[in-house]
């Protein structure tokens, strides 16, 4: 995970974060080859602090990797944790991240290695649109 991340660390005021939650909301996240710029593809995923598994959404996208991810939003991050579950149970948090919303940051990992992250509307389904 690239430096432009922001990773909670310990002693961190957790009540603080959860009292900031704007639950409801989905998380609109672009990736992208160039910096933000080129070759990008949309992921409308379930935010809401609901579980999901990336491979189950989108299991011919090399993006993903096999872990469990948590998503919720608040006024000017997203903040996103990672599982050691596959199953869409999120057992057992690994990492943690506070991650900018309407920047480009990155790097992630390959293929799309930059993207951008907003917070929107309740989705009642969770899709990819490939723009490039």
């Amino acid at each position: 995970l690239g430096k432009a991340m922001y990773a909670i660390s310990a002693g961190v005021d957790e009540s603080r974060w959860e009292a900031e939650y704007t639950m409801g909301r989905g998380v609109n996240m672009t990736l992208c080859k160039d910096k933000c710029e080129a070759g990008c593809s949309e992921y409308l995923l379930p935010g809401k602090g609901k579980c999901f598994n990336p491979q189950h959404l989108f299991p011919a996208d090399q993006q993903w990797g096999n872990f469990d991810v948590r998503d919720v939003c608040n006024r000017t991050h997203v903040r996103r944790s990672f599982y050691k579950s596959s199953n869409a149970t999120c057992t057992y948090q690994t990492d943690l991240y506070e991650l900018p919303l309407h920047e480009c940051i990155g790097p992630f990992s390959k293929p799309r290695p930059w993207g951008i992250f907003s917070c929107i509307a309740p989705q009642d389904e969770v899709t990819v649109v490939l723009l490039a």
